[in-house]
């Protein structure tokens, strides 16, 4: 199992999209091809370090992305091997364009993709253990995923001004200029999506 873990944390490398040149893709395009995404790069690069025909499930069985990490095992075929992978190795995965984001062993699909990604963290709450009961609520947490930083950021007001006075002087006049905290808050997807429409997201490509 070792062995197979360091096989394809070495391969990681190879799968790395050169930086040779950029292309703009609106917000609202699929910009990400269907795959296995194991860090931030290949993800900003749109390069998945494994693309669907290389997942299998334990009985070689080949899956897609969404059905492949909700299996128990995660397998890869590397250079005709099958490879294990820890899923705490995997940073997203993208399944007919829909990206999801890897956090805690979860996948959190991702709301609004562009320049600033929008997606919920949701977890199961762990209740005391009960002779029949059926307990569906979750932990929840807006975030944005940065792609000008690579960074997490918290999904709030202040986030948001602080992003615009950096980058749009023009949102930023604007989203300062409503009436009230309640108002911003209210509209504070919306200012994502209109800064995704002002800044579409660069993928980075070979020339």
């Amino acid at each position: 199992m070792r062995t197979a873990c360091l096989l394809i944390l070495s391969l990681l490398p190879f799968f790395t999209l050169s930086e040779k040149g950029f292309s703009q893709h609106p917000s609202n395009e699929k910009v990400f091809p269907d795959g296995v995404y194991f860090s931030f790069t290949q993800l900003a690069n749109a390069k998945p370090g494994a693309l669907p025909a290389q997942l299998r499930n334990k009985q070689n069985k080949q899956l897609s992305p969404k059905a492949w990490f909700r299996s128990d095992s995660l397998f890869c075929m590397i250079n005709g091997q099958k490879a294990l992978i820890p899923a705490d190795s995997l940073y997203a995965f993208v399944e007919d364009g829909q990206l999801y984001l890897q956090r805690k062993f979860y996948a959190h699909k991702a709301s609004v993709t562009g320049s600033l990604t929008y997606f919920t963290e949701s977890y199961p709450v762990q209740s005391t253990p009960a002779p029949v009961s059926i307990d569906l609520a979750k932990d929840i947490t807006p975030r944005i995923l940065d792609f000008t930083t690579g960074k997490f950021l918290e999904y709030t007001v202040s986030t948001m001004e602080e992003l615009l006075k950096e980058r749009d002087e023009v949102l930023y006049q604007e989203f300062t200029g409503l009436s009230s905290q309640k108002l911003k808050r209210q509209l504070l997807l919306r200012y994502i999506e209109k800064y995704n429409e002002r800044h579409p997201i660069f993928i980075k490509e070979e020339l």
